[in-house]
């Protein structure tokens, strides 16, 4: 986990500095004219708790401003489409966005890719129950409590739904109630306090927790 960690700030770092010669540098401006920013803004897409992501990301962008020299003011929102629209009004420079949050900012405001983490290549979804629930798959909970992460995120709603989907699952006709957490381990902590039966959250965080 450590070495991941240092090799996407790394990987930022090289990724920020891209941006900034890429923002400067176009076809008709001379190399004299460039003026790279000095202040950034950094919006943390809110899959956790703010607390966990505070502790997550406060040292990578002091690590970032350390090595590029750049001040870096890291904002959090209560929602994913919170930072989706703080992005499309320019208020935020760079955004650490999910799959289906990135598409709707490049779609929308034009966002660009700069780095993309190695897991993301193998996105998954863990689905959670409690220990002594009775049934080891999804059709064994028909009828019970269910609730997805946000409408927006890749791994708590697009993704399994698509592939209940394919199982012919209709969560809405299924599922006897359908909830929407804020975050995946808000979506865990409902399990584990008894508020929903079953619930789907991003594996590198169920794993985490």
């Amino acid at each position: 986990m450590k070495r991941e960690s240092g090799d996407r700030a790394v990987h930022l770092a090289a990724g920020l500095f891209a941006a900034m010669w890429l923002a400067g540098c176009g076809p008709d401006t001379p190399p004299a004219q460039t003026v790279a920013p000095t202040r950034l803004v950094v919006g943390i897409l809110p899959d956790q708790s703010a607390d966990l992501l505070v502790a997550r990301y406060e040292p990578l962008l002091t690590y970032l401003a350390e090595e590029t020299g750049l001040d870096l003011a890291m904002t959090l929102h209560g929602s994913y489409a919170e930072l989706l629209g703080s992005f499309e009004r320019g208020e935020v420079d760079l955004a650490w966005f999910g799959g289906f949050t990135f598409v709707e900012a490049s779609r929308k405001a034009g966002a660009i890719p700069l780095v993309m983490r190695d897991s993301d290549l193998r996105f998954t979804s863990h689905y959670i129950v409690s220990a002594d629930a009775p049934g080891d798959s999804v059709e064994d909970f028909r009828g019970t409590r269910f609730t997805f992460g946000s409408e927006l995120s890749t791994s708590g709603h697009l993704m399994p739904r698509y592939f209940l989907s394919q199982q012919g699952i209709v969560p809405e006709d299924f599922f006897a109630s359908i909830e929407y957490s804020a975050t995946h381990d808000l979506s865990a902590e409902k399990v584990r306090a008894g508020n929903v039966d079953i619930a789907v959250a991003n594996s590198i965080i169920v794993d985490s927790m």
